[in-house]
């Protein structure tokens, strides 16, 4: 039995294939354009690269016999967040499959301002419904989304987001995959939402910084890492779990959060 991965192309999905193929594990990776996955992973052994048509529950039922994990990295909303049901509905009835890892978002819950919150949190709902054996990690925001937003914040001097003027503890989306492995490989971690965030809060005029030309990384505020800060509530069903991730962005060295130990995630934190 393998690991199935839905969203494999994607920054996160597409770490957690490398990362599932790394330890010597198989992989499926279930896709709708497959010449898209050959290009992000060639052909290595281990890796099946399977078309897939998402919003076929039989096609899905099919693709994930014989499975024992999956992994979910789509979008929470619009036909992403319809096709995320269809696939943990299917997952829900094949015995082979021990746990389903989603990616999700920090701090989820039925009535946040965010509509991405308020979208995870009914898939949450939803999974619990179907009694699936079910895991999330919630990172924060990821760095590289500040930085694709990068001449938008540039141009207009504005970063939207629900931090406002709060501080917000970016992570790159590197750290979150490497967290999720652990998460999807570690039965001990298995139906929990796990809180993930960088290791240093950043107010808005430091965050975007990193957007202006020729300017250095954003310099450490003098917090010390404080891990998890959700304040959302567990999907019925599901207990809280807590995982705190240090942040490669900065390329300085912080005070690994206990949690971190706990996981033997390594904290190699790349520059940039």
């Amino acid at each position: 039995m393998s690991t199935a991965v839905i969203g494999a192309t994607g920054r996160v999905g597409g770490e957690i294939v490398r990362g599932v193929l790394g330890r010597g594990d198989a992989v499926t990776a279930l896709v709708r354009d497959p010449g898209k996955a050959r290009r992000a992973f060639g052909e290595p052994g281990g890796l099946h690269i399977r078309p897939t048509r998402l919003d076929d529950p039989r096609d899905l039922t099919a693709a994930l016999d014989g499975i024992r994990t999956v992994f979910i990295a789509m979008g929470s909303t619009g036909i992403e967040g319809v096709l995320q049901r269809i696939a943990i509905n299917a997952a829900a009835g094949i015995s082979s499959i021990e746990q389903v890892t989603r990616l999700s978002v920090l701090n989820t819950s039925a009535d946040s301002l965010g509509i991405n919150q308020r979208a995870h949190d009914s898939i949450d709902q939803f999974a619990a419904s179907t009694a699936v054996p079910y895991s999330t990690i919630r990172p924060a925001i990821f760095s590289a989304s500040l930085l694709a937003a990068a001449p938008e914040v540039r141009a207009s001097h504005t970063w939207t987001g629900l931090a406002g003027s709060g501080r917000m503890a970016l992570i790159d989306h590197r750290d979150a995959a490497e967290a999720g492995l652990r998460v999807l490989t570690d039965p001990a971690l298995w139906g929990a939402h796990h809180d993930l965030t960088g290791p240093v809060p950043c107010r808005g005029r430091r965050r975007s910084s990193c957007c202006r030309p020729n300017s250095a990384s954003p310099s450490p505020s003098g917090s010390r890492p404080s891990g998890s800060s959700s304040t959302a509530s567990p999907a019925p069903g599901y207990r809280r779990g807590r995982l705190s991730c240090s942040s490669r962005a900065s390329g300085r060295s912080w005070p690994k959060p206990n949690d971190l130990d706990r996981l033997g995630i390594q904290d190699t934190r790349r520059g940039g």
